[in-house]
């Protein structure tokens, strides 16, 4: 839960740098799931950056900038990145774990997180007032 915690700092760190262009796809595929299923953009959306960006590159720090490429990860390593990974994947998709080894993070982790969760949904589907002015 704590690593997972450090982790969704940095996430919400790094979307205040996102890219004006990647905020507009965001929104544009926001507006678009909003028009077909009603409440449900900003979740879509939100959950589409964390399953195909955010994710894979905690998955694979060494092939995304984020870790030097010759050193190489333990299998442990990996297994714990592949586990935050699953974590933060589970809280943008607001689902609960059922596996009996994840059961306690539902409560220390996925719903205390879920406003916060929201919160970045709102940042990555909204440009701010300064991301419009530099565009």
């Amino acid at each position: 839960g704590e690593l997972s915690r450090r982790f969704l700092a940095v996430i919400a760190e790094a979307i205040e740098d996102m890219p004006l262009v990647l905020k507009q796809i965001m929104q544009h595929l926001c507006m678009e799931t909003e028009s077909k299923f009603e409440g449900k953009g900003k979740n879509f959306a939100g959950s589409f950056i964390f399953l195909r960006f955010i994710c894979p590159s905690f998955m694979f720090p060494e092939q995304n900038g984020l870790r030097d490429q010759k050193d190489e990860l333990t299998q442990q390593q990996r297994r714990g990145l592949m586990l935050v990974s699953k974590v933060l994947q589970n809280a943008a998709n607001g689902i609960e774990f059922r596996e009996p080894y994840m059961l306690r993070l539902n409560e220390e982790f996925l719903t205390p997180n879920r406003p916060f969760i929201i919160h970045l949904f709102d940042k990555i589907t909204q440009p701010t007032p300064k991301t419009e002015a530099e565009g």
